[in-house]
């Protein structure tokens, strides 16, 4: 424990190994906010700012009308627009459409509703 951290009444009660307890408010607060995310591209972001997920580990189900099924999954993502985001083939697709992403196969967003 850190001077004056419990006597502030901010001392966390879980300390992963080798964290320190401003850290695990943080790590606290990131993955309350992460449960928050309304929108795909703000979680895109943060795969692609704050963490060390490539792209290249990442897969899109995307809403798509042009086939029975309804929805298509990419693979490949090469930037991410404000309403738009292109894929490694040189394709361009509206964020909207995304339902789901996910990283090495297991959903990590899931679009509401």
């Amino acid at each position: 424990m850190y001077e004056n951290e419990a006597e502030n009444g901010w001392a966390p009660e879980v300390l992963l190994p080798g964290e320190r307890p401003f850290m695990v408010l943080a790590r606290q607060y990131r993955e309350n906010e992460l449960m928050n995310m309304r929108i795909a591209r703000e979680y895109l972001n943060y795969l692609k700012w704050s963490t060390d997920i490539g792209f290249e580990r990442v897969t899109l189900l995307y809403a798509d009308r042009t086939v029975p099924e309804g929805s298509k999954v990419v693979e490949g993502i090469g930037e991410i627009q404000r309403r738009y985001f292109t894929t490694v083939d040189g394709g361009r697709l509206p964020l909207y459409k995304i339902l789901e992403i996910r990283v090495d196969g297991h959903v990590v967003w899931r679009r509401n509703g």
